[in-house]
């Protein structure tokens, strides 16, 4: 009979730790199949943020491609006006004047119609004109690190290189980091001609410079 029991006693206690390693992997394939669950959850909302963000990615890039060709093309547009000038050196274009010139670099860039526009202050054209709307910006009296290689110049009237009322307009072709300028000028020291003079950023006042964007 104890040896019955013992038997019982022995299969029951083997029955509950049985039981028991059953409860605990039913447990841990339970946890498991969570985690997965939990990290394929995350794994999904990870890819739809991504494939949300790429259209901006995408959109951005584009937008950089393009501001890149548009450089390009300005730098391309700015130095076949400036080498007009180069070939029309020691000629005069449109009145002879140095707004007249001014007019004439504006015209092969497409900016406003400066000529019979009724203005005629060369030290007011970056004030006359909406620039912005052409795609050009304006700066107001200029650091030397403003003014750049195919920008219009516009002097200040009362100084040495516009003694009038008027003012007085050109190009800059180059300029350094002191200030030396080369610029292309009409009806300055050599007449109503198209001209190439060396010029420094004290000269006179700069009123402004006017830039092609």
């Amino acid at each position: 009979m104890k040896k019955s029991l013992h038997i019982l006693t022995s299969l029951s206690l083997a029955g509950l730790i049985v039981g028991t390693g059953l409860q605990t992997a039913s447990a841990a394939t339970t946890n498991n199949t969570t985690l997965e669950a939990s990290a394929s959850e995350a794994i999904t909302n990870l890819n739809t943020q991504l494939n949300q963000q790429l259209p901006d990615q995408k959109q951005l890039n584009q937008s950089v491609d393009q501001e890149i060709q548009n450089q390009v093309q300005r730098d391309k547009d700015v130095a076949a006006a400036l080498k007009a000038l180069e070939d029309n050196k020691e000629q005069s274009v449109y009145n002879g004047e140095c707004y007249g010139m001014t007019a004439w670099y504006v015209d092969h860039l497409k900016g406003p119609t400066l000529m019979g526009s009724g203005h005629e202050f060369a030290q007011d054209i970056g004030q006359d004109y909406d620039w912005a709307a052409a795609g050009w910006t304006v700066t107001e009296y200029p650091n030397i690190s403003d003014i750049k290689p195919g920008d219009v110049i516009c002097w200040q009237a009362g100084g040495k290189l516009s003694p009038g009322i008027y003012g007085h307009t050109g190009v800059v072709k180059s300029i350094d980091a002191q200030g030396n300028m080369v610029t292309y000028e009409q009806n300055s020291e050599a007449g109503r001609i198209i001209h190439e003079y060396n010029r420094t950023f004290n000269d006179t006042k700069i009123k402004s410079v006017i830039h092609k964007n």
